[in-house]
């Protein structure tokens, strides 16, 4: 018999897109993605802009382990204050 063990890399994650609505403040990037560096989630990508309303809009592309993280990090970005709305993009 041959003994096989499975290393941490070899674990799928997937790449989901959310959308974030805020209120513009001065630090409200810098808190969104202080959160998605705490919670050591890989950040591909990051899109934002301020609408004449004074609300920016965030669109993160980030990597995870599964469903279960997502959600949690979704979570605690919807509880940094200004922060309106956050949902998942699918396309």
């Amino acid at each position: 018999m041959l003994e096989v063990s499975w290393s941490d890399a070899n674990k799928s994650k997937f790449e989901a897109e959310i959308q974030i609505r805020a209120v513009d403040r001065k630090g409200i990037i810098n808190d969104i993605t202080h959160v998605v560096a705490i919670d050591k989630v890989s950040l591909n990508g990051i899109n934002a802009r301020k609408g004449k309303d004074s609300i920016v809009s965030v669109n993160l592309l980030v990597e995870v382990n599964n469903i279960d993280e997502l959600t949690l990090l979704m979570k605690k970005i919807k509880s940094i204050p200004g922060v309106e709305d956050i949902y998942r993009v699918v396309n």
